[in-house]
């Protein structure tokens, strides 16, 4: 959809649906998933020319928040980092907006990351390594005055 025109994450939640055993999603749910895996790679293809299977596996795992086991490692960041370049050159998408979501991709991943023995400082510490100074300090006073600990 991004492609034909703008999109954008809003803060509230407009649809709210049931969920059973025997929806759609739950019976079709790999196929589903193929297809959007097949989605993810044509669109990293046209921003990225050359994906390998590992790096679609991979931003597969990063990208949906569907496995709450994916963390941020270093080369997850550079992987988003190149993505954020591709797009810089090559225009396909709104530059600010797409650092937006990865932004929140980052966090998300950042949470995950964070274990229970993790002190504060050192949770700071590695939000401030990954996201810039400005997203780190709101989604860092977010989390403290929350009292989320790990």
């Amino acid at each position: 959809m991004s492609a034909y025109g703008r999109i954008c994450i809003l803060p509230e939640a407009l649809l709210y649906y049931r969920v059973h055993s025997g929806q759609i999603s739950k019976a079709h749910r790999k196929k589903q998933i193929q297809c959007d895996q097949m989605t993810q790679r044509r669109l990293l293809e046209q921003l990225l020319d050359n994906v390998t299977e590992e790096e679609l596996d991979s931003h597969y795992v990063h990208s949906t928040g569907y496995y709450k086991n994916a963390v941020i490692t270093p080369e997850v960041n550079a992987w988003y980092g190149r993505i954020l370049a591709a797009n810089k050159e090559r225009r396909i998408y709104d530059q600010k907006e797409l650092e937006q979501y990865i932004t929140m991709i980052r966090i998300r991943l950042i949470r995950h990351t964070f274990t229970k023995d993790m002190s504060i400082a050192e949770k700071g510490l590695l939000l401030f390594r990954y996201v810039h100074f400005s997203a780190a300090a709101g989604a860092g006073l977010y989390y403290l005055t929350r009292k989320i600990r790990g």
